[in-house]
């Protein structure tokens, strides 16, 4: 018989009270009427009378004093009577019968949404990611529906579940590399392990996924179930994971959260040297373009002073072929004759001192030829620069 089918014919033939109450207060009746003859025999039939009723009040009390059961808002109790289902009571105020152990409460189940942690069982526990394992810090949110269900078709409800929700998101993280989990992991609720969950497994099956998928599968895989989650997100409860735990055990999962994946030691130390290292190439780096840059700006004054040296030595140029050729027309000269004469003036005024007298120190005709075009005057016997 199929868990549904179980409960199903549990409902509808539960242990029936009445026959017990009934045989209890008979029972009891006989003994206090047993008492009563009993204490005839020495005292009056009103004293017997009274001696009965007596005990049949306080037999009632102690029954109701023991039996007296509360239960809190929020709240169902599931009774069994002698080992079978008998009610499921809500909150409020019922009576037990609770001698001879007759009634007695299987399960009291808190009916509000409850929060609980993934891998109670084993808080060490790691989960293996395409790169690495580690320890995932995650919960559960989830609220019975069915406390009948909860009770008889399964087990234990919160570990089950719990174990159910475990494996699916053991199959998630499988998919991702630590980093990757790191980043996305606001993306792994509920609806998205579900859907990942189901649907490689249909992969699985079908021979598409296999073990050993290479880096561009894994993250082709991941793109197309995202894909797949984000059209089926709001009909997720349709799916028969979530179904088989909200029909079957009478529990609905609400939330999955995975609050914090923890980095290993030793690839937070492997993180720490490549930080290290690419802070120092960078620092590197910087310094290198410093470097180039001072010996661009240095080659760039280099070339303007050249470029400003060689403008200069032009200007100087086209201004002494301008002075020969001037020198040449006004003196009636040629411009060979215009250009020794300007050499030997040049060698005559880098002595620096216009006061100089020349004497023997040219050729007498180009002396001559000097105080004729006005470029020195003649002082005596001397010649001296005009």
């Amino acid at each position: 018989m199929k868990a549904n089918d179980r409960i199903t014919a549990i409902r509808k033939n539960p242990a029936d009270p009445t026959i017990w109450w009934i045989g209890f207060i008979a029972l009891d009746l006989i003994l206090c009427a047993a008492i009563a003859a009993v204490a005839s025999i020495w005292l009056s039939f009103g004293w017997a009378v009274a001696i009965f009723t007596a005990a049949v009040i306080i037999s009632a009390a102690i029954t109701i004093y023991r039996g007296w059961t509360t239960v809190p808002e929020n709240h169902e109790m599931i009774v069994e009577l002698n080992g079978e289902y008998m009610a499921t009571w809500k909150s409020g105020l019922h009576i037990a019968i609770s001698i001879f152990g007759l009634m007695k409460c299987r399960e009291l189940i808190d009916m509000a949404e409850t929060n609980y942690p993934l891998f109670y069982e084993d808080p060490e526990d790691k989960i293996d990611f395409h790169d690495a394992s580690t320890k995932v810090k995650s919960s559960i949110h989830f609220r019975v529906i069915d406390s009948l269900k909860a009770t008889y078709a399964i087990d234990d409800f919160v570990l089950s579940t719990a174990a159910r929700l475990e494996g699916a998101l053991r199959a998630t993280c499988g998919l991702y590399n630590l980093d990757e989990a790191n980043m996305d992991k606001h993306l792994m609720d509920l609806p998205a392990v579900i859907i990942y969950y189901e649907e490689v497994e249909k992969m699985k099956a079908a021979g598409k996924v296999t073990k050993g998928l290479s880096n561009e599968e894994r993250v082709k895989l991941i793109t197309d179930l995202n894909k797949i989650v984000s059209t089926e997100r709001k009909r997720f409860k349709d799916r028969l994971f979530f179904t088989e735990i909200s029909d079957g055990w009478g529990v609905e999962v609400t939330k999955l959260t995975v609050s914090d994946i923890e980095i290993p030691e030793h690839i937070q130390q492997a993180r720490e040297k490549k930080l290290v290292a690419s802070e120092e190439f960078e620092a590197a780096q910087i310094q290198k373009k410093t470097t180039v840059l001072n010996a661009e700006a240095d080659a760039e004054a280099t070339v303007k002073r050249a470029k400003g040296d060689a403008k200069s030595v032009e200007l100087q140029g086209n201004a002494l072929a301008k002075k020969i050729n001037s020198l040449a027309k006004s003196g009636g000269i040629t411009p060979q004759e215009a250009k020794e004469m300007i050499v030997e003036l040049k060698k005559w005024e880098s002595l620096g001192d216009k006061t100089v007298v020349l004497e023997n120190a040219l050729p007498d005709s180009m002396l001559k030829k000097f105080v004729e075009l006005g470029i020195l005057a003649q002082t005596g016997s001397n010649i001296a620069k005009s």
